[in-house]
């Protein structure tokens, strides 16, 4: 089993001066914000769908390209069967050929 170490990547901004006051936004949007737990889950299971739907491939493989060159420099092709696994799906064309060595 292929086991995720995790190196400093930072992809979003990060709050530092305390939680952010929606209060605004809230009363001239009539906005309401995504309880949490509904919105991780939601997201998930974008990525999870995404991950193995062909519409989805050249963003996918993107990602998977910057996440393993990143987090897994030294096993990438131990982090692509993982993943191959993991989604059921073909990343056959990130590896080497014969004649590309």
């Amino acid at each position: 089993m292929y086991v995720a170490y995790v190196r400093c990547m930072c992809a979003c901004v990060k709050v530092r001066c305390g939680p952010i006051d929606v209060s605004k936004a809230e009363k001239l949007l009539k906005w309401t914000p995504t309880d949490w737990t509904k919105a991780i889950k939601s997201t998930v299971e974008f990525y999870e769908t995404a991950m193995k739907d062909a519409r989805w491939r050249t963003q996918r493989d993107e990602i998977i390209q910057i996440l393993t060159s990143q987090l897994y420099p030294d096993n990438t092709e131990e982090a692509f069967e993982a993943l191959e696994k993991l989604y059921d799906i073909d990343l056959g064309h990130f590896r080497l050929t014969r004649d590309e060595l």
